[in-house]
């Protein structure tokens, strides 16, 4: 930690609830600028050097730099028996709603955090297994899916090629992903490598028919669904790019209205009872139009901050939700400004990827045409928080060193 030894003293000044971030991602680092330029005291926890941590955020004795675990449960508790008004928890991985949600019974009595964190949901919307069938449930439009939880039942198995290969619970497998969501199955080949996989892992496996289409394709809601279940914000946004090319995280965005994915997003989480930040991924059918939900996200996504350079707050609307706080200036109603993200860095490699004619399972996506923009955001850089932007480039280096002695 940067800053008194123990914490106690930050908390203990503090009259307002304080925010603590649990993950300092770009996605953290987005909640961080959120609520601190909106005056909300932070308290950031990364478990590694990330760009949030050299935010002018964290710079007066609130950064824990602590691995998730029982040494973090433990400072958390005594700082939230300490605090003056109970803090907010806002984690903002899927490792940090994991942490939460099986600590749940004792992190309750000292912090406030989203609904949704405190049922089943939370571990049913993580496990992509479970997902599937709640959409089932609830009649929602979703691939079809086959679940392996052994590689010799994916070496018997009738596979229409290409296909995709994803862990039911990603950040369990995520190391043996080598940076990719997924895996892309093309021909019979790929199965031996992969049956290996399913063998060493901790998590059941999801075949997944593959959706045809570019990934300009994917269509984005972000929103909150307050305590009262009635989804404030909505905001619409359509992928142009992702990280890595074609199956990774969002690293170029466009704001673009859509009522059928807010139609569909809320009547599926409003049947769940759901409560809190959410990030709903679909993908339109290139065959039949059809439009099909991917993933919901129950925390604040990669690709938030564009939701907030369009007008509105989700962050400060699930802190004000949470505290009955009331802030000057917050916004939860949609902008009608055209607005742009990018992930620069991630973005330039996937753009000259598809320019390179580099060969893709997937058709190049489409950029918008004619489209014109009123305002630019990034998922890293900003204007009066220039330090983090300095930061990815070195975690870049500092892995590719890394590899080359592993």
């Amino acid at each position: 930690m940067v800053g008194d030894a123990d914490g106690k003293n930050f908390l203990m000044r503090r009259e307002l609830p304080v925010a603590v971030i649990l993950g300092l991602s770009p996605t953290g680092l987005y909640a961080a600028r959120e609520l601190g330029d909106a005056g909300i005291p932070l308290l950031g926890i990364s478990d590694e050097f990330n760009c949030g941590c050299l935010s002018r955020h964290f710079r007066a004795g609130n950064l824990w730099r602590e691995p998730i675990g029982d040494k973090l449960l433990q400072r958390l508790l005594c700082l939230g028996s300490e605090a003056k008004v109970m803090p907010v928890l806002i984690p903002t991985s899927d490792r940090y709603i994991e942490f939460v949600f099986e600590n749940h019974d004792r992190l309750s009595c000292y912090f406030r955090f989203q609904a949704s964190y405190s049922m089943p949901l939370a571990r049913q919307l993580l496990d992509k297994e479970s997902f599937f069938a709640l959409c089932v449930q609830s009649r929602v439009e979703t691939p079809s899916v086959a679940i392996f939880t052994s590689g010799d039942q994916l070496r018997g198995a009738q596979i229409e090629f290409p296909a995709l290969l994803k862990p039911a619970v990603i950040h369990k497998a995520k190391h043996l992903l080598a940076g990719w969501k997924l895996i892309v199955l093309e021909s019979q080949d790929d199965i031996e490598r992969c049956a290996r996989l399913v063998d060493t892992s901790e998590t059941h496996w999801l075949l997944q028919a593959m959706i045809p289409g570019p990934e300009s394709n994917i269509l984005l809601l972000a929103g909150y669904f307050n305590q009262q279940g009635e989804l404030q914000g909505g905001m619409t946004y359509r992928k142009v790019r992702q990280y890595p090319p074609g199956f990774g995280s969002a690293s170029c965005v466009v704001s673009e209205a859509n009522a059928e994915i807010i139609s569909i997003g809320t009547r599926f989480l409003q049947a769940l009872n759901y409560q809190g930040l959410a990030g709903v991924e679909f993908k339109v059918d290139s065959r039949d139009g059809v439009c099909r939900i991917i993933e919901v996200n129950q925390r604040p996504t990669l690709w938030f901050n564009i939701v907030r350079a369009s007008g509105v707050n989700l962050c400060l609307a699930l802190y004000t939700d949470l505290t009955g706080v009331a802030l000057d200036g917050l916004e939860v109603s949609g902008a009608a400004e055209r607005v742009i993200w990018r992930y620069v860095l991630k973005d330039i490699y996937s753009n000259l990827t598809y320019h390179l004619g580099i060969k893709s399972v997937l058709p190049a996506p489409e950029f918008p045409r004619g489209a014109r923009f009123d305002r630019t955001c990034w998922a890293v850089y900003a204007v009066d928080d220039p330090l983090p932007a300095l930061a990815e480039p070195l975690r870049y280096a500092q892995k590719f060193f890394n590899s080359l002695r592993g």
